[in-house]
Parts: structure tokens; sequence; C-alpha cells
């Protein structure tokens, strides 16, 4: 006997029911296993990128610099909480005739926005006369609650620390911590270690 088209039985329903359920929900694990995924990748991507930009900046103003000090320095430059350490290094401007300039390089950690940051501040001038108003630029997001540290050392291979203070600093290196976004105890320490550029 042939069977009209008269419709679905009941039985037949609550099976593509219930293999819907199951392809759903096989779909929705699916969708937020992923999400996790890029969002630590996100976050990895995030600390490297800061990672490199400290560590080119911090190389960078430690190879220039004449001075180094902990805190502000002699020459004062941006404002928030006291620096953790600052490079001063004297040069020449790009007119004509050429300008002495003075260039001076803080680092600090500012809080924007609820979370903690280091950032570098950047400042110049004519001779001592340093514009006190700096270029900002963010190099580490994120820091945990811990003061980021700053160590000295007066030769490549030392592992004695001296004052960062004067010209007799060698080798900086500045650490500090950012916290997972997860709220664990797992996060991304920047370890920031420059030489200076023999004189």
């Amino acid at each position: 006997m042939r069977r009209g088209d008269e419709g679905v039985t009941l039985i037949e329903l609550l099976v593509c029911i219930a293999i819907t359920g199951v392809v759903m929900s096989a779909l929705a694990m699916s969708f937020i296993a992923s999400t996790r995924s890029i969002k630590g990748s996100s976050a990895r991507m995030a600390n490297t990128h800061d990672s490199q930009m400290a560590t080119s900046f911090f190389s960078s103003d430690m190879q220039s610099a004449n001075l180094v000090a902990p805190g502000p320095g002699i020459l004062p430059c941006g404002t928030g909480s006291p620096p953790l350490v600052t490079f001063t290094w004297f040069g020449t401007g790009s007119t004509l005739p050429p300008t002495e300039l003075t260039k001076v390089a803080t680092y600090r950690v500012v809080t924007q926005n609820g979370s903690r940051r280091l950032v570098r501040q950047f400042c110049t001038g004519p001779g001592l006369n340093v514009n006190p108003s700096p270029t900002t630029v963010v190099i580490a997001h994120n820091l945990n609650g811990t003061t980021p540290k700053v160590a000295c050392f007066n030769s490549g291979n030392s592992t004695v620390e001296v004052a960062c203070s004067g010209q007799g600093v060698i080798v900086a290196q500045l650490t500090a911590r950012a916290q997972s976004d997860s709220g664990d105890d797992t996060g991304f320490d920047y370890v920031l270690r420059a030489t200076r550029r023999p004189t």
C-alpha cells in the first residue's frame, strides 16, 4: 500500500529534533573552543608586539645614553608616577646651523582606563631647556600590581649590581610582569636588558 504525502509522524519529528540538538551542541562547543583559542592567541600576539617594541626603545635609549639615572634624573620629562629609570643624551638637531639638543627618555608606570601600563616618555630641547611635555608611547599593557624593577651593572657579564647613576653604568635591565586575562598567575614577563655603546 502506498503512503500519501500527509506529513510526518510524531516519532519522525522527535528523531529529527534529537539529531538537530546533537548537531547544534557540537557546533556550539566548536564555536566556544575556537573563540577561546582566538582570544588566547590575540593576547599572546599583543604581548609579543609589546615586548618587541619595548626592547627596541629600551636598547636604543640605553645605547645612546650619556647619563643613566634612577628616577627622574637631572632634567624632568613627563608627568605621572615617579620614573623607574631615565636616560639622557646629547646630540645635534637637523637644522642648519646645527643646534645642540638634549634628549631625555623616562620609563614609568601609568594607570589608564583601569589598566597599569609601562610607558616611555620622550622629551627634547636645546641645551638644558628640555621641553617637559613628552611624546608618550605605551610599550607594555596590563601590568600586574608589582612595581617593575630596574637593575644596573658595570660590565656586560657581571651579576653584581651597581647604582643606576652616572656614566659608569654599562648594562641596564628593566623587569616587569603583565597579568593574564584569565586572572590566574600565568602572565608575561618583560625583561629588557641593554648595553651602552662604548664611548
